[in-house]
């Protein structure tokens, strides 16, 4: 790999995620972790006046796009990834070309909408990276259980789930739980080859857990402070139930 490509990855990682600055011991395949972390919310959403979009993600999620951007570069491709209004959008028009070959799509009116094909994957590094970018914006873990929480979704939870017993994981269960939206929730054991993938972008989980409690702090904050505008020991009181139940849900 040349020394400029070497020295780009390591300068970006350091100055948009130092606790994930290590070096990295796997082989992650960016356009597979790519598609892991991909929306499915109804299916893959496609902009016919917008063919270059590769997906959307909430501002929370600016590390994990500043680390895509990093494993591109690696592979010697830019991305253009910039915030617009309360989103941020990774766009290409190549990477969205070859994001749309692992999708079959059908058309309802103006509505376009994609479902994950299952045989996109040729080797086993592509299918742990794809359970690790899947892993990485949408998992869970307690002490015991390893957990990837999709909402709404068409086809992604149906195609890790398959995935995950491929590469031999253990007591995988899939439960749609009927909320609004519905909760695609895909429990499983990994292998300790998935363990070690998982463990290295868990730093990077980790941040991405915090920063979407610190947006929901802000936002219900922001909530209380308007409807008790004139009662400030209301206000106080509404604000420390409201940390003591996230400081529960986030542990």
């Amino acid at each position: 790999m040349p020394m400029k490509r070497i020295l780009i990855f390591i300068l970006s990682f350091l100055s948009t995620f130092l606790c994930f600055g290590q070096k990295i011991s796997i082989e992650t395949d960016s356009q597979y972790f790519l598609l892991g972390t991909l929306s499915d919310y109804m299916g893959r959403y496609k902009q016919p006046d917008k063919p270059d979009i590769v997906d959307y993600y909430a501002l929370y999620e600016k590390k994990l796009t500043s680390v895509i951007d990093s494993l591109f570069q690696i592979d010697g491709q830019v991305l253009n990834i910039k915030k617009q209004g309360n989103k941020i959008l990774i766009r290409s028009n190549s990477l969205s070309k070859r994001v749309d070959e692992y999708y079959d799509y059908s058309q309802n009116g103006s509505d376009i909408r994609g479902t994950l094909k299952r045989d996109i994957f040729l080797t086993r590094n592509q299918k742990l990276s794809f359970i690790t970018g899947a892993y990485t914006r949408f998992g869970e873990k307690n002490d015991t259980t390893y957990c990837i929480r999709i909402h709404n979704s068409l086809s992604k939870a149906k195609v890790l789930v398959v995935t995950l017993k491929e590469v031999g994981c253990e007591k995988v269960r899939y439960d749609i739980l009927k909320y609004i939206p519905a909760n695609h929730v895909i429990y499983f054991n990994p292998t300790s080859e998935l363990k070690i993938w998982l463990n290295q972008y868990m730093p990077l989980r980790k941040e991405l857990r915090q920063d979407y409690k610190l947006f929901l702090t802000k936002w219900f904050v922001e909530s209380l402070e308007k409807q008790y505008k004139d009662q400030p020991l209301k206000l106080r009181e509404e604000k420390e139930k409201l940390m003591n139940e996230l400081n529960k849900t986030w542990k």
